[in-house]
């Protein structure tokens, strides 16, 4: 078998829970697969690069670059809008004054490296927050987002690299089709405890296993890539039901030079 990756983000992780045949092919054989997850493939592809560039606009809003300056970028109509909801939102109003946007943390992790790269970290002595911009379609159950491997490594991660603690920790979805309705996920010490517990026993789960399954979730390969592949079918799913559609977070460059990590 292909070496395992000596690294993993909460995508990779993610992926590994919903399918661990999707895990194998992705990770580990780094397979390219020329299928669609969506269609009309041209409504996903708008919505992507919408969403990128939403992403790259609050960027250089958090560096400092004047909000008229950033408005003067090529819009559409709906990136107008989440453009605006952003600047009038509460949650901008309401953070720790030293912010760091897409900035990228490590953490060594059962022999493994646990990578964290957030769209927004802000913290002072009191307390810390983490801010992470959605512009998926729908809004995000609470629940779900609770038990989703990006806020289960973005929050232990934080903690693990000593940013802050995990009494003062607090983690917000910002949802740009939501704006309104914002998901706060507050953090305890017993839960970043039960979190370490669990994301080492799912790494040694990995770094066991010998067949990588296809999962029993058959509604999950509708916006798989490797859904023919797998003979699950041809056609990808519609793209007005997918849950979520977002910045693929394995999809950036990663200087390990300019990563901090935590030495133990």
């Amino acid at each position: 078998m292909s070496q395992l990756p000596s690294q993993f983000s909460q995508s990779a992780l993610q992926d590994y829970v919903d399918c661990a045949r999707r895990f194998e092919l992705k990770y580990i054989q780094k397979m390219r697969w020329p299928a669609a997850e969506s269609e009309p493939i041209e409504l996903q592809e708008a919505h992507m690069r919408r969403g990128a560039l939403f992403h790259q606009m609050i960027h250089l809003h958090h560096l400092g670059v004047p909000p008229e300056q950033i408005a003067t970028t090529e819009m559409d109509d709906d990136l107008r809008l989440w453009w605006q909801a952003y600047l009038e939102s509460d949650v901008l109003r309401n953070l720790p004054q030293n912010r760091y946007p897409e900035y990228t943390l490590s953490v060594p992790l059962a022999g493994r490296r646990l990578i964290a790269k957030y769209d927004l970290l802000a913290y002072d002595q009191s307390r810390g927050v983490i801010v992470d911009w959605k512009t998926s379609l729908r809004r995000t159950k609470q629940a779900v987002l609770e038990q989703r491997l990006q806020t289960v490594v973005y929050r232990y991660v934080a903690v693990a690299a000593g940013v802050i603690s995990a009494d003062q920790l607090t983690m917000i979805y910002w949802f740009a089709t939501h704006p309104e309705d914002i998901a706060i996920l507050p953090y305890s010490q017993a839960q970043y405890e039960q979190d370490g517990h669990y994301l080492i026993a799912l790494l040694q789960e990995i770094e066991k296993r010998e067949v990588f399954d296809l999962t029993v979730h058959v509604k999950r390969c509708f916006y798989c890539v490797f859904r023919s592949l797998c003979e699950r079918g041809v056609s990808a799913g519609d793209f007005e039901g997918i849950d979520e559609i977002d910045i693929d977070d394995d999809a950036f460059d990663l200087d390990f030079d300019q990563v901090a990590e935590v030495v133990f």
